[in-house]
């Protein structure tokens, strides 16, 4: 298993490394604009404007520009210096300086030097970044102490059941279609840099968060709809993928397909 610290400098050295690409990169992924799509709208029926918002691993700042724009106040943290600085960028051209604020940060060790309040209407994580965390509970104890009385945490993670990746057992690529069932880290590669993604279950990160805390949605990302690596499949198969998002959207946030895909978004909230 990689050390702790070792696995913190090498993601971060990753995601450093990719930062001036990022938002290129994801924006030209169809699938991962479809997710990031359904995922702000899931978020957006919790807040209200003039609301705080805690980000972790907000990357280049895509998601904080987003809800900033829709009224809330963003403190934004990554542990990659690359992304922190494409943030800045983001925040100083589209002169966002009232309703952004960063700092480097891991969420391995939360402790915000910069925190503009005391407490935040909600914590944020988007695509997959806590996958990257060994301790997912540990990271969970460490949001308790930010989030307000009746505020809400919504983590969106990548899910360890992937139909789509099973199917490709037919293919004979058993290694790869069940790799993310492992209970150890997966080694995955970015940039030059190797670290380890961990696969969280929703039943594990509801127990994580405990009595204190009620489920309000749990919504999965790719159950009927293709992931993200089968980002050709909406040009291809127009139809077929027009149909496959019209079933997602209506069935996945119901067992058992919220509990399916290629992602999940769990909606956690503080008990008064």
């Amino acid at each position: 298993m990689m050390d702790s610290q070792k696995q913190e400098e090498q993601v971060s050295g990753a995601f450093s490394s990719q930062s001036v690409v990022f938002d290129e990169l994801t924006n030209s992924n169809v699938m991962e604009v479809e997710y990031r799509g359904i995922i702000r709208t899931h978020v957006q029926q919790f807040i209200l404007s003039g609301e705080s918002m805690l980000e972790l691993n907000c990357g280049t700042g895509l998601d904080a520009v987003f809800f900033a724009r829709k009224g809330l106040k963003v403190h934004a943290t990554d542990n990659a210096p690359g992304m922190l600085e494409q943030l800045k960028q983001k925040v100083m051209s589209q002169a966002l300086e009232d309703k952004i604020t960063y700092e480097r940060c891991s969420f391995n060790q939360l402790s915000l030097k910069e925190n503009p309040v005391a407490q935040f209407d909600h914590v944020f994580s988007d695509y997959g970044g806590l996958n990257c965390a060994e301790d997912i509970a540990s990271v969970i104890r460490q949001i308790d102490p930010y989030l307000k009385s009746g505020g809400m945490a919504h983590l969106v993670l990548i899910a360890p059941l992937c139909l789509w990746e099973w199917v490709t057992v037919f293919k004979g690529k058993f290694r790869f279609a069940f790799r993310r069932l492992t209970k150890k880290g997966l080694k995955s590669h970015l940039e030059g840099h190797y670290f380890n993604t961990y696969y969280y279950s929703p039943a594990s990160i509801r127990k994580a968060f405990g009595k204190r805390y009620t489920l309000m949605q749990l919504r999965s990302l790719g159950c009927f709809m293709p992931p993200t690596f089968n980002d050709y499949f909406p040009a291809r198969h127009p139809r077929l993928f027009k149909l496959l998002k019209q079933t997602e959207l209506a069935l996945n946030t119901t067992w058992p397909f919220n509990r399916t895909g290629d992602l999940f978004i769990i909606s956690m909230k503080k008990k008064h």
